[in-house]
């Protein structure tokens, strides 16, 4: 679902507000950090999983169910809760990189004539007539247009490089875990 929103023109709309796609970004590497460094990974994704197995148990007693071994409903619930718990300390990670950005930092929008290394404003004629930036020198022209990285990646790289990163991450902790028990503390 956060796929199909993701790419909705709404949702790209909402990231050209000033600071939300650098926020959405480094969320995203941190969670990501977050899953591949043990203790923090599981502790991140076990205690949403422990709090939500026990508000569906404790939602089963209230209904007089016994839920001693969980049944598949159960689990299912377990299961879109946890989610929900951990999309809802998401939320709250991006709101905690977004507030001091928006409080303290003065955001100037990206003119599409300026330097694309420093940001300098070029003139309009600046790229027919291929001079460099007299701010860094640099001749790599006016922002233009171009759209940002994870816009350019082309589908299949960006499912490639995805697959990799999860396979990456389940294979650390796999192999750290491992350790652990070869190794206890």
């Amino acid at each position: 679902m956060f796929t199909v929103i993701s790419v909705s023109t709404p949702f790209r709309g909402f990231l050209r507000r000033p600071f939300m796609r650098r926020t959405f970004c480094a969320a995203f590497v941190l969670r990501l950090i977050t899953s591949v460094t043990l203790p923090i990974g599981i502790a991140v994704d076990v205690w949403p999983g422990l709090l939500a197995t026990q508000a569906v148990q404790y939602g089963y007693a209230s209904l007089g169910l016994e839920t001693q071994r969980p049944d598949f409903f159960a689990t299912l619930l377990i299961t879109l809760l946890q989610g929900i718990f951990l999309n809802v300390l998401v939320v709250l990670l991006i709101a905690a990189l977004w507030a001091p950005q928006r409080c303290f930092l003065v955001w100037r929008p990206r003119d599409r004539n300026d330097c694309f290394r420093c940001g300098y404003p070029l003139s309009e004629n600046h790229h027919e007539s291929g001079s460099r930036c007299p701010e860094c020198g640099s001749d790599a022209g006016p922002i233009g247009d171009d759209p940002a990285f994870i816009d350019r990646l082309p589908r299949k790289w960006f499912a490639i490089l995805t697959i990799s990163a999860l396979a990456a991450a389940a294979t650390i902790q796999f192999t750290a875990l491992k350790w652990m028990d070869a190794y206890p503390l």
